[in-house]
């Protein structure tokens, strides 16, 4: 009697675990490379509130929030600063990566602070779509804070939900000044990157109502704004104002993500379709032993 001994097919699960330790690495390696402190967390339908204004046209929401935070150094550097309007989704945010901050000497602690605030001016390149934000961050003795254009500290502002495009613009200088922006991919939320804080806006060309009052601002005097601790001092913060060149924020960092994860998956598939097209091992015969004579 002759048996036939036939070679095991690979073994699938050994593939699909290389194929998911492959798609986690570089999704671990993506979450890494992004200026964002956490994932955001998706349970169900997210419901976005209304957009509040601090001047209120006819039948809109008011009464904007504040937000404010006393964050610790680390290790005497600075630290991750994560800072938001309690809107959902906030109106206006902060993200500051560790060490992307430039501290001034005997820095302890950092002050970071958004107000929603009447503009001083109009811009000249459009109009102000929704609220102006003072966004301060000093340390514990009111010193300003700036940051490099490479620690990518941005800033996000979301819009009313009729604003399909516009620019984050920041006052400075007497004049508002343009900087680099990019869709936060969120409702008609923004982010730009900026080396020095201040007021900071959304300005469009299009008809979206400003939130400029009729009269002048209380107050401001002769086109200066209202006085705020550690408000001048950050517009003219080392560094100067943010240019239109800067890079992008949170947004360009996107599409490098979807990128990586999606070379993972790809990754693994390949190596599955392959492993699975690889033709059988040979068959081995094995011959019965001879029979013994008696």
């Amino acid at each position: 009697m002759r048996t036939l001994t036939i070679g095991s097919p690979p073994d699938g699960r050994r593939i699909a675990f290389a194929s998911l330790a492959i798609g986690t690495t570089v999704i671990l390696l993506a979450g890494r490379i992004s200026p964002i402190a956490a994932p955001p967390l998706f349970d169900g339908v997210v419901t976005i509130d209304p957009y509040r204004w601090l001047h209120p046209p006819a039948g809109q929401a008011g009464n904007p929030q504040p937000g404010s935070a006393t964050v610790k150094l680390e290790n005497g550097g600075s630290p991750l600063v994560a800072v938001a309007t309690p809107e959902q989704a906030p109106q206006a945010q902060i993200f500051a990566p560790p060490g992307g901050l430039t501290l001034p000497a005997a820095t302890t602690s950092l002050q970071v602070s958004i107000t929603p605030v009447d503009p001083v001016i109009a811009p000249s390149d459009g109009r102000i779509a929704g609220n102006v934000y003072r966004i301060v961050v000093a340390n514990q003795a009111g010193a300003p804070v700036s940051a490099p254009a490479a620690a990518r500290v941005s800033v996000v502002l979301r819009g009313p939900s009729d604003v399909p495009d516009a620019t984050v613009e920041r006052f400075a200088g007497g004049a508002w000044q343009p900087l680099k922006t990019d869709a936060a991919g969120f409702g008609s939320s923004f982010v730009a990157v900026v080396t020095a804080f201040g007021d900071f806006a959304l300005v469009t060309g299009g008809g979206a109502p400003s939130s400029a009052p009729s009269s002048a601002p209380s107050g401001g005097q002769s086109g200066q704004p209202a006085p705020s601790p550690g408000a001048s001092a950050a517009a003219t913060a080392p560094g100067g104002p943010s240019s239109p060149g800067e890079g992008s924020g949170i947004g360009g960092f996107l599409p490098l993500i979807v990128a990586a994860v999606a070379v993972g998956l790809l990754a693994g598939a390949a190596l599955l379709s392959r492993r699975s097209s690889e033709p059988p091992p040979p068959v081995r015969r094995r011959r019965a032993p001879p029979k013994r004579r008696r």
